[in-house]
């Protein structure tokens, strides 16, 4: 692995929070080293995006009340970053037209003479001419939008006022063309609906993951990053949205009343409802697809003030039963129960199987060498544990540790030939929630040894990611059902089919899907799981709390 040079283009000042945890995790890998800061001299003279009093005051507001903590754009004194090693400053004097800025003559025959690698965008405006094709690998910059949806800026802001269910981020190897460059890595997340601020905090600190990871995987196969980037970018696509700017009075007026009643309407829901998850179960009888209609589905609803969520089917000893995560919201923390389901119904209540002093949920359970073990999340714990099986249904022992200090969700293993597969959707950094990343981890045995797939987080999409129950076969075809978490946590179950599975390389497609409308009143369904012709599903209501 060769060291890569790396330049950072900075505006003057401090850098921002987001920035400099970038910084910091260059500066600790092997990857790249930082050899040049590259500033203008100055920034006096640049006309500034002009903003309408109402964006100003609902900015303003928004920060007031839902500044989120730690905030991804707190300014960090520049001394604090490198742990005392001296980087030189080239300072610049850019060419500038309306929007962009040229660097050119001796300021960038001194930029050549670093022999840079790569320079990562902070700062500058729009980065035009030569400079962008000066670094071997180009000069890469962030678009906090999804670039298919959102041109212009501001950032995260068009994504909350117009209700996208998503917003995305990307970065990209600078071109001539506006927010048109090749990307390099994408995200997309949830937007949070109710809050400017928070939308563009969580997609800022996302973001932090991509710099240090392509550079990781650039230094390591120069040759291999450069094929993975031109694939990504074979599909055609074209931007037909306008290009946004600053909003206007006008602009505002309606999507603000809309963003308003919907904050709104949310608030007096959560006064006087909760939302209560139950179960559901059918046979699969002579259907040919993956699932009978869910309409003919008998349905488990637990007490009020308690959900059932995490359907999880075994056949034992000529019996099914079915374990799953029972949520008492007067705790607020979840325990594993199980119940017998017999050819008419469950043979008694869900009883306690295991519980632990913080929250337990999703108890996907597997045999391996004669044994029945149990990985149930306990990311609250910020562990992915394994439980063995001592007395079927309600006796577990603790027998090993797969991960610590990561806050992982729904890890969900299947065997395929000589290997073992764990998919479990993580929250890097520990800032951004999980329902973005899968990573992937494979072993020879499910009781350790796992080694992360290099190309980590496999899927980077919050509409696909996250697991919604075991892996099957259906048709020749491996399928893995997923969450689409877009429009809330849950909301709906896509069945994604697994293309390419190998040590090096990750590759599934879109497939059919569960909505919600299945029952009268239903806002989400994110569990899909069976043993035999058994199916069970989970689905979301409104309870009222009284």
């Amino acid at each position: 692995m060769r060291e890569l040079r790396l330049g950072i283009a900075k505006d003057p000042g401090p850098l921002l929070a987001w920035q400099e945890r970038i910084v910091r995790r260059i500066e600790s890998s092997r990857a790249a080293r930082i050899v040049a800061w590259i500033s203008p001299t100055s920034l006096d003279g640049l006309p500034r995006r002009s903003r309408s009093l109402a964006h100003r005051a609902v900015a303003w507001l928004d920060r007031r009340l839902l500044e989120p903590t730690p905030s991804a754009f707190s300014a960090v004194p520049e001394r604090s970053l490198t742990d005392g090693r001296e980087i030189p400053v080239v300072d610049v004097t850019p060419r500038r037209t309306r929007y962009s800025d040229h660097i050119e003559g001796d300021d960038l025959e001194r930029i050549r003479a670093l022999d840079l690698d790569v320079v990562v965008r902070f700062g500058f405006r729009i980065l035009r001419g030569e400079i962008l094709s000066l670094p071997r690998f180009g000069v890469w910059s962030f678009h906090h939008d999804d670039e298919r949806v959102v041109r212009g800026g501001p950032p995260g802001f068009w994504e909350v006022l117009e209700n996208h269910p998503t917003t995305g981020v990307v970065l990209q190897r600078l071109t001539e063309t506006l927010d048109g460059g090749i990307v390099l890595e994408r995200g997309i997340s949830p937007t949070h609906r109710s809050s400017v601020i928070r939308n563009r905090n969580h997609v800022y600190w996302k973001a932090t993951e991509f710099v240090p990871r392509q550079l990781a995987r650039l230094a390591d196969d120069p040759e291999g990053w450069q094929r993975r980037v031109e694939e990504q970018n074979q599909e055609p696509f074209v931007y037909s949205r306008r290009l946004y700017r600053n909003p206007t009075h006008r602009e505002l007026a309606m999507p603000l009343a809309r963003w308003a009643s919907r904050t709104a309407a949310s608030a007096l829901h959560k006064r006087i409802t909760r939302d209560q998850w139950f179960l559901a179960y059918g046979r699969a009888g002579g259907s040919g697809g993956l699932c009978p209609p869910l309409y003919r589905f008998e349905t488990l609803v637990p007490p009020r003030g308690t959900s059932w969520a995490d359907p999880f089917p075994i056949q034992r000893d000529g019996s099914t039963w079915v374990f799953l995560e029972e949520y008492r919201h007067s705790q607020g923390r979840g325990r594993l129960c199980a119940f017998e389901l017999g050819a008419d119904g469950p043979l008694g209540e869900p009883r306690p199987v295991l519980e632990e002093p913080h929250h337990l949920s999703h108890p996907f359970l597997f045999e391996w060498n004669g044994d029945l073990f149990l990985v149930p999340e306990s990311a609250e714990a910020r562990t992915v544990d394994l439980y063995r099986c001592r007395r079927f249904p309600d006796e577990w022992e603790h027998v090993d540790r797969l991960f610590a200090g990561v806050r992982a969700v729904d890890a969900t293993l299947h065997r395929e030939g000589d290997l073992w597969w764990l998919f479990m959707n993580q929250a890097l950094p520990e800032e951004t929630h999980a329902h973005d990343d899968l990573h992937l981890y494979f072993s020879r045995r499910p009781t350790g040894g796992w080694t992360p797939h290099p190309l980590n987080p496999i899927v980077a999409d919050a509409r696909c990611a996250r697991p919604a129950g075991s892996l099957f076969r259906h048709g020749g075809a491996l399928y893995r059902p997923t969450q689409d978490c877009a429009l809330r946590y849950g909301h709906a179950i896509e069945f994604r089919r697994i293309e390419e599975l190998t040590t090096t390389s990750y590759r599934e497609s879109s497939g059919p899907r569960i909505l919600p409308h299945w029952r009268k009143g239903l806002l989400a369904t994110h569990t899909f799981n069976r043993a035999g012709d058994l199916i069970l599903v989970d689905g979301m209501q409104r309870r009222r709390r009284w």
